[in-house]
């Protein structure tokens, strides 16, 4: 494996694969006959794209992410009650709690 440069340099397990790279989900759709049908599938995971790494600095962003949601949590506050008492949409909360604002 050549070695990583730059950013990538300093690199965390991916914790949404759990550095797997992909993952099982679950796929809701309708066939061509307006059946409604579900399967498993294996798709890349979104954060890493399917290198089971992220950047630290990325990881770093999901842990503070992980740890404002289960504050939250542990206040039995749903995120719509969260963030009208912060003052943001609950998109916002949202992108902040995985770590991507």
């Amino acid at each position: 494996m050549p070695e990583l440069a730059g950013p990538l340099a300093e690199t965390q397990g991916c914790p949404r694969c759990e550095g797997e790279g992909e993952s099982r989900v679950r796929l809701f759709g309708v066939d061509d006959q307006g059946r409604s049908i579900c399967r498993w599938d294996t798709l890349l995971c979104p954060d890493c794209g399917g290198l089971g790494m992220i950047p630290a600095e990325q990881f770093a962003a999901w842990e503070r992410g992980r740890r404002l949601r289960a504050d939250r949590l542990s206040r039995n506050m749903s995120l719509r009650q969260e963030a009208q008492r912060l003052g943001i949409s609950p998109r916002t909360l949202s992108n902040r709690e995985w770590g991507r604002g």
